[in-house]
């Protein structure tokens, strides 16, 4: 009887599924593979080795091992980054060989760097720990990168309500001092960010207008809200309102001219101001409309009597005035009393005595206009009250200055300030951060509205990092374990917010979950998903096509699997985590009938994997085969070949190194994507090396770092139907391709025990095609008939089916 196991996809599974011949996953299954891969078609091929690439940074530490992060600008410029004990290695690939190109320091300690989150943007990483400040790592050429402090401005903060609700602050700006009513500052502040808000009241102040051609300007006034300019009197001339910027320069934000005060009326203007910290100023002059020889004296004119009556009107007259002719008599009616211009230019005035019934009109005439007063008296005896008429210049200047009212509206003042050093647990001294204006004189006290930075050595800092629509994301301090920091759009550095808020503002978000376990890990998989050891959440948008913005967001908590402090992976759209207890690997994928996120265990029919062991790193190798790689914390690793689409996880378990793994990576590269692992390569006490390891891209030899590995294949029980009856396996035929040569013995047989009469090697040629290999087997007749296929040699093996020939009695 022949039967035949053309797949491997379901990999080795647990013995407690070896008699589950109920199970799809039994036929397809294997009792025992070890440093061979299931390929997602169904085969199982011998893993690639491994060379080593040279001994790590401080590398006889056995209790910490360096941490390994990838680089990729694109798919042909990659580098692989070793970060040690305060020092960053960078290996980069010369003529398919990796050496290190240079080296720079870094903050963190050997215990620290396993916990190092990161993320990159271009030719940048942002790194994120908990007990150092956000770092830029930044590549300027291949062999020359730096890593600085990332400075971050205008943000985050924690409400002081939230920190000690009862402390108020006071201001002393002569001396750069903050102090408080209560015991709320540590040195740990140092650094820190220190927010205020208080009233500012409206001001209302008035200006004069200069001299002609000379701007006479108010001192700046610091605006938010509105500002008003009033105008009024007759006046020719200028009125221009600038804004400062950024820059310190002035520009022009409005201007008003008035040219002829006859047909213009007054400027009112109210301009309204959103920013914060925004300075205005007020100018304001004469223009020179005429000459001099143009200019119009102002004149006055009068009608005096006995009884000391006068009435008065200003008149504009080209030339002076000079008063002469004289006229008497009596009149009955009306009478008009002129002065002409004469051949020099002058224009004479008269006075007239005598008795008029009626008016009396008064006008000077010049040519070419004619411009008449008129003054009326009730009729009688004027003989005894007119006594002259009198017209005189009073002033040759232009007009008069004008009345300029500046107002301000009150407004909510925001100034941040950074602590430089701690007096006492009251007194701080902080430098000024607000940009727009340079001096605060005002000594304040009182405040009740403040906030203090959410990062710094006492409230902690970030131990997550992601980006996200365009926003550097931040989470997770000693002080706020379950809160999220977003910048602003497109400013990495900015974590402001705007009063009333905008869109692209930054944005602060805390978990509301019944737990308050830590976010770890951040992944940004078309949602933004947070990791704590108690659940899995989503970061979602409502904004327009779901963008997220202060005002409309939320985050919802979609599993409860918890996971594990190693930074998910992105496998394929799906997101890879390790449970919390390190023995279980679990995947998320959306579901559009829950619409989130849901998850599915991926070591429940291979669990014996990872008894009394933890999972302590991971990788995902992306090209050729879809593998998840990880490292297990005695040494050994775990290998599943992973494509959910054709239903294939299958586990395999590997031995790298001849010995103990201890942490692994993955980096893309031309045709492949290449893992990296750091490696201790001998079992001898006084031999504690650790090794950068990296699996070859084209595979000319099978060792790892010059020393052969084996490689097994053990099948279940073969199948017929009856477990209890007794099988004899007399023949076996193997199919291959890409195989040079193999051994095989029944499944019992022990190579170290058994004789050796019981396996049966083969060698063949070398073929990209399918070869059937025929051999003889005797296990004898036994209930758990079975066979193991190994290769201990410097050898290639692909197995693409088995088919045993078996008997069936005794």
């Amino acid at each position: 009887m022949a039967v035949g196991q053309v797949s491997f996809a379901g990999g080795e599974i647990s013995p407690l599924l070896h008699a589950r011949v109920d199970l799809s996953k039994y036929q397809i299954g294997l009792a025992e593979l070890k440093n061979m891969i299931v390929l997602p078609q169904g085969g199982i091929t011998r893993r690639a080795g491994f060379d080593n690439l040279g001994k790590t940074a401080n590398n006889m530490n056995t209790t910490y091992t360096v941490k390994l992060i990838p680089f990729e600008y694109n798919s042909t410029d990659s580098e692989l980054l070793e970060f040690g004990n305060k020092e960053i290695k960078i290996w980069g690939k010369t003529n398919d060989s990796y050496s290190v190109l240079g080296t720079t320091t870094s903050p963190y300690d050997i215990s620290e760097v396993n916990d190092i989150r990161y993320v990159q943007s271009g030719n940048v990483i942002f790194l994120a720990h908990k007990n150092h400040k956000p770092q830029i790592l930044r590549r300027n050429s291949l062999t020359s990168w730096t890593i600085s402090d990332l400075e971050y401005r205008n943000g985050p903060f924690i409400n002081g309500t939230e920190y000690d609700s009862n402390a108020e602050l006071t201001i002393d700006p002569t001396i750069n001092q903050i102090r408080s009513t209560r015991d709320i500052f540590t040195s740990g502040h140092v650094g820190t960010l220190l927010k205020v808000e208080y009233a500012v009241s409206g001001k209302s102040g008035q200006m004069t207008s200069g001299p002609a051609g000379t701007p006479n300007f108010t001192e700046p006034v610091e605006v938010k809200g509105t500002i008003n300019v009033l105008t009024s009197g007759e006046w020719r001339g200028m009125i221009t309102i600038q804004r400062k910027v950024q820059n310190g320069s002035w520009i022009e934000v409005r201007q008003y001219r008035r040219t002829d005060t006859t047909k213009q009326g007054q400027w009112d203007i109210t301009i309204s101001e959103t920013e914060e910290n925004v300075l205005y100023r007020v100018s304001a002059w004469h223009e020179t409309l005429r000459q001099a020889e143009d200019k119009e004296p102002i004149f006055w004119a009068a009608i005096e009597n006995d009884y000391k009556h006068k009435h008065s009107t200003e008149l504009p007259v080209k030339t002076a005035l000079t008063p002469s002719a004289v006229s008497s008599g009596s009149v009955d009616g009306n009478v008009t009393v002129k002065g002409e211009e004469d051949e020099d230019g002058k224009i004479s005035a008269a006075t007239f005595d005598g008795e008029v019934k009626g008016n009396v009109t008064t006008s000077i005439v010049f040519d070419p206009d004619e411009v008449e007063s008129e003054y009326e008296y009730e009729e009688g005896n004027i003989g005894t009250m007119l006594t002259k008429l009198e017209v005189k210049q009073l002033s040759s200047q232009d007009d008069t200055p004008a009345t300029v009212i500046i107002s301000t509206s009150g407004f909510l003042k925001q100034e941040i300030y950074k602590i430089t050093s701690v007096t006492s647990s009251r007194i701080v001294t902080a430098s000024r951060q607000t940009q727009g204006i340079t001096t605060n004189k005002d000594y304040i006290t009182g405040i009740k509205l403040w906030s203090i930075g959410a990062w710094g050595d006492t409230q902690g800092y970030p131990r997550a990092v992601e980006m996200y629509q365009d926003r550097l994301v931040f989470a997770s301090t000693t002080l706020q374990p379950q809160t999220i920091w977003m910048s602003r759009t497109g400013d990495y550095a900015d974590f402001g917010t705007s009063d009333p808020l905008t869109d692209d503002d930054a944005v602060t978000l805390t978990l509301a979950g019944s737990k308050a376990d830590s976010i770890h890990s951040l992944l940004s998989l078309g949602d933004l998903m947070a990791f704590t050891t108690g659940g899995e959440w989503k970061i979602k948008g409502y904004g327009d096509s779901g963008a997220i913005t202060p005002t409309a967001l939320a985050a919802h908590q979609q599993t409860n699997i918890g996971t594990k402090n190693i930074q998910p992976l992105n496998a394929g759209g799906r997101i890879i985590i390790v449970q919390t207890q390190g023995q279980k690997v679990f995947s998320l994928g959306y579901d559009l009938n829950i619409d989130g996120y849901s998850g599915s265990e991926l070591t429940i029919l291979s669990s014996h994997i990872f008894e009394n062991k933890q999972i302590i790193s991971m990788a995902y190798q992306a090209n050729p085969d879809n593998l998840l790689w990880f490292v297990l914390d005695d040494g050994t690793c775990a290998v599943c070949t992973y494509n959910p689409e054709h239903e294939i996880i299958a586990w395999s378990r590997q031995e790298i190194g001849t010995w103990q793994t201890k942490t692994i990576c993955s980096l893309g590269g031309t045709d492949k994507t290449e893992i990296f692992c750091v490696c201790r390569t001998s079992k001898e006490p006084t031999q504690k090396e650790l090794f950068i390891q990296r699996d070859r891209r084209k595979e000319t030899q099978y060792t790892d770092n010059g020393t052969n590995y084996e490689s097994i294949l053990r099948t279940l029980r073969i199948n017929d139907g009856d477990f209890t009856s007794k099988k004899l396996i007399s023949r076996l035929i193997i199919t291959v391709l890409n195989t040079t040569g193999l051994w095989a013995a029944p499944g019992d047989y022990s190579h170290e025990k058994d004789n050796w009469e019981r396996r049966r090697k083969i060698t063949c040629s070398d073929s990209k095609n399918i070869q059937d290999l025929e051999l003889q087997i005797d296990n004898g007749f036994s209930n758990d008939a079975s066979i193991q296929i190994r290769s201990m040699d410097n050898q290639k093996l692909t197995i693409a089916g088995i088919t045993p020939i078996m008997t069936t009695g005794g």
